[in-house]
């Protein structure tokens, strides 16, 4: 499959790099070097399947890049990763970059309801009076 690039887009952050890769079929590549670090995300169906930043690749270059200001992406469809680094979805990728940017260790959800993940369990919920608003 030859690979397409197109200048006119320079999406600048992961999630606009998603919305690219659910718009088209293709693999999606992108690539930045910014102060000589090389940047490098590669997405399928709108999923991640492999980043590199710097030194550091998968989950670790995806922290890397969130931790970051917003910068430019060159864009080019129907390249194919070179590896697999990442096989979880966004959003339990998005969890995991969250805890590793406060420190903080990644638990797992305790409960999900289709696709969306719930981090606390229902029993754990208080219930509140209803006030009357007036």
């Amino acid at each position: 499959m030859q690979a397409i690039s197109f200048e006119s887009v320079m999406p600048q952050s992961l999630g606009e790099l998603i919305a690219i890769s659910l718009a088209t079929p293709l693999p999606v590549h992108a690539s930045s070097s910014v102060d000589g670090v090389e940047r490098e995300a590669w997405l399928s169906c709108g999923e991640l399947t492999h980043a590199r930043h710097g030194d550091r690749v998968g989950i670790e270059a995806v922290v890397a890049m969130l931790d970051e200001a917003h910068r430019p992406f060159v864009v080019a469809l129907g390249r194919v990763a070179p590896q697999r680094t990442i096989e979880i979805p966004w959003r339990r990728l998005c969890h995991e970059a969250r805890c590793a940017l406060l420190d903080a260790p990644a638990q797992p959800a305790t409960a999900t309801r289709g696709d969306v993940w719930v981090d606390i369990a229902v029993d754990d919920l208080v219930p509140q009076p209803i006030d009357a608003v007036g």
